[in-house]
């Protein structure tokens, strides 16, 4: 498969995938912060504006999203790709990148072993039930957050 691209000229359109995948994780992972920061506002600052916007506009989230998601869409070039076309084959068949993929879930697993220590004594003196929420979305987002960033950072030319 990779020769096939290659000499069809798939390299230009392997580099554009990569390049529109790359953008979507680095939006992909602001939009992870945000609700990560949402839901450490909710647990330790719950009258701020940050952790009551979930409530106040609960479509403004998904409606976040899809403006990224059709950004992303008219920015890229517009191209459509298939899940079986040649050049999706390259990019999921590299071994580089699965390389790098693996090695961001290792470096975030020891991230978030270490972050668990710090957190709970942040979270110590909340109240449970939004010491729970607190964590959970913190533990989450840091832990999505990390791996993009460090598959994006190692993934880098």
């Amino acid at each position: 498969m990779v020769v096939n691209a290659d000499e069809r000229g798939g390299g230009d359109t392997v580099e554009m995938l990569l390049r529109m995948n790359r953008r979507a994780l680095a939006v992909l992972s602001l939009l992870i912060v945000f609700l990560g920061a949402t839901a450490m506002a909710m647990a330790l600052w719950p009258d701020t504006p940050l952790a009551e916007w979930p409530l106040r506009f609960p479509l403004l989230f998904p409606i976040a999203v899809l403006l990224a998601f059709f950004s992303l869409r008219f920015f890229g070039g517009g191209r459509e790709f298939r899940a079986d076309a040649a050049e999706v084959k390259v990019i999921l068949n590299d071994d580089f990148r699965r390389a790098n993929l693996l090695r961001a879930q290792r470096i975030a697993l020891v991230l978030i072993l270490i972050a668990q220590v710090p957190l709970g004594v942040l979270f110590m003196r909340v109240q449970p039930t939004r010491a729970v929420i607190g964590m959970g979305g913190t533990t989450i987002a840091l832990g999505v957050s990390a791996v993009i960033l460090l598959f994006l950072f190692f993934d880098r030319e």
